[in-house]
């Protein structure tokens, strides 16, 4: 069975409203994976070609360096939500708080608003 970006951003919310640390981390993994799917599907269609090497990077820089101003708006957007899911799943000694799952999950669903958008 295959899921979308709105299957993931739909977990990371739920996620987000669970207790625990663990599961907020979780969850702005989840809203990060959702945008970054949604924002690969974007720029695929536009004629992003994934070379060897990070592909999130390939695709941040894509979206960023690009003549479509919404596309650099949905590149800054990835670039942002990656720091928090980098923060929220390699240091694990920061604190996480609420606030910043439940950010990750709206900025998720804004990003996964606008590609869908004509």
């Amino acid at each position: 069975m295959a899921i979308t970006p709105s299957d993931l951003v739909e977990l990371g919310a739920r996620l987000a409203s669970e207790p625990g640390e663990a599961s907020l981390r979780a969850a702005c993994s989840r809203a990060y994976y959702a945008a970054y799917h949604a924002c690969l599907s974007f720029a695929e269609a536009r004629g992003f070609k994934a070379e060897r090497g990070s592909v999130h990077a390939a695709l941040i820089r894509y979206l960023t360096e690009g003549a479509q101003k919404d596309a650099r708006q949905l590149g800054n957007q990835l670039r942002i939500m990656r720091t928090l899911r980098t923060e929220a799943d390699y240091y694990l000694g920061w604190s996480f708080e609420s606030p910043r799952a439940a950010e990750a999950v709206e900025q998720a669903r804004h990003i996964l608003s606008r590609v869908a958008a004509p």
